[in-house]
């Protein structure tokens, strides 16, 4: 939900979504409007199986998944949040 949250407000600022989920830590190098940005985290967290969440942009939309505590992408046990 924080990471969701953080997401939807860069996206506020910045008029378009991350590109990633460390561009709310660091500002991107390719940004169009540097001065815009804004720190969203102090870190990007981790899932609660202490792995990288996977973040993906579709459009105007974006997903954040935990592949859950298998470890594998795309099996009944992955969480989605967007």
């Amino acid at each position: 939900s924080q990471l969701s949250s953080a997401v939807k407000t860069y996206q506020l600022l910045m008029g378009q979504l991350p590109p990633n989920l460390e561009a709310l830590v660091n500002p991107p190098a390719d940004l169009q409007n540097p001065g815009e940005w804004s720190k969203q985290l102090d870190k990007v967290p981790a899932d609660p199986w202490n792995r990288p969440y996977e973040y993906k942009v579709n459009g105007s939309s974006f997903e954040i998944r935990s592949v859950g505590s298998d470890g594998q992408s795309g099996t009944s046990d992955d969480i989605t949040n967007a």
